[in-house]
């Protein structure tokens, strides 16, 4: 369960950031062993109406979802982090 729509009213206090919690490290576990940002974007949009899949040449959707998903957003920003480059290093699947 990633992190829903943000105008949602379905939160329930520190259940749903528990939820929220678990969610992003999974993410974040997914993307560290796949190691592709567009794979593990993929999987964060499969959800996402008319979206199939991150390509070069149509980013549109990708691009609407960074700006307004914080799951997107996070996932996105720890694919750039020196944590995660540090990370795939220590398990021994960096390149």
């Amino acid at each position: 369960m990633t992190d829903p729509d943000p105008a949602s009213s379905s939160r329930d206090g520190p259940g749903w950031i528990r939820r929220c919690r678990c969610a992003c490290a999974a993410d974040r576990a997914g993307l560290l062993v796949c190691g592709d940002v567009a794979a593990g974007m993929t999987m964060l949009l499969r959800d996402e109406p008319n979206f199939s899949a991150i390509r070069s040449e149509n980013t549109d959707i990708a691009l609407e979802a960074l700006r307004r998903r914080v799951d997107v957003r996070e996932l996105f920003a720890f694919a750039l982090s020196d944590d995660f480059f540090r990370l795939r290093q220590k398990i021994g699947l960096s390149v």
